[in-house]
């Protein structure tokens, strides 16, 4: 029974039934020999069946390898097409991170150069204000020295109208003072005359 099967096995996986063995004799002549020709028709027609179904069973399990295999393709696809994406992310993803760091530091440097001329800003403000109340002092200064000046030109001419007055005064004291010598010459001459011709007259 063994054999029979292994021979219905064999003709329902593709093998020959016509092809003769070294006595000349086919599967089906081997299993008549064993059997009778009706029961090994009959378990030759079950195993042909049952290899039959096998082969099916087999051409499904093939088309669902294939078809897994097929998948499998597919999914390593997605997968490498996935990790290529991610590489690409990574990549993109490093290059933000260098463009940022880059940023940063751009922004830190302006920062500190902000702080830096806010600094110096300050300083420029603190130099403006104290040259602003150095100049207001020169300034009120420079009005003192001009009220003063004004003042001491005043001064000037007041007294150069004193001393004009004071000359004119003396001037005039100085012609009194003339016209009085003169007078009093002209009286000495006068009383020295007539002294002269009183002693004359008493002479005679």
């Amino acid at each position: 029974m063994g054999h029979l099967l292994a021979v219905g096995a064999l003709v329902g996986l593709g093998a020959s039934t016509s092809r003769k063995n070294e006595r000349g004799k086919t599967p089906q002549d081997l299993l008549g020999d064993r059997l009778g020709k009706s029961p090994a028709e009959r378990v030759f027609s079950l195993a042909k069946e049952c290899a039959a179904d096998e082969k099916e069973r087999m051409r499904n399990m093939q088309e669902e390898h294939e078809k897994q295999e097929n998948d499998l393709r597919e999914m390593k696809k997605k997968v490498d097409s996935k990790e290529a994406e991610a590489a690409n992310l990574r990549k993109e993803n490093g290059k933000l991170k260098q463009e940022l760091h880059e940023m940063k530091e751009k922004c830190d440097s302006k920062e500190a150069e902000a702080a830096n001329l806010r600094k110096e800003n300050g300083k420029l403000k603190q130099e403006l204000h104290e040259m602003k109340e150095k100049c207001d002092s020169k300034e009120a200064e420079a009005a003192n020295l001009r009220k003063e000046n004004g003042k001491l030109k005043q001064d000037l001419q007041e007294n150069k109208n004193e001393i004009k007055l004071i000359k004119d005064k003396l001037k005039k004291q100085e012609k009194d003072l003339q016209e009085m010598k003169r007078k009093c010459d002209l009286k000495e001459r006068r009383q020295s005359t007539c002294g002269r011709k009183t002693e004359t007259s008493k002479r005679k």
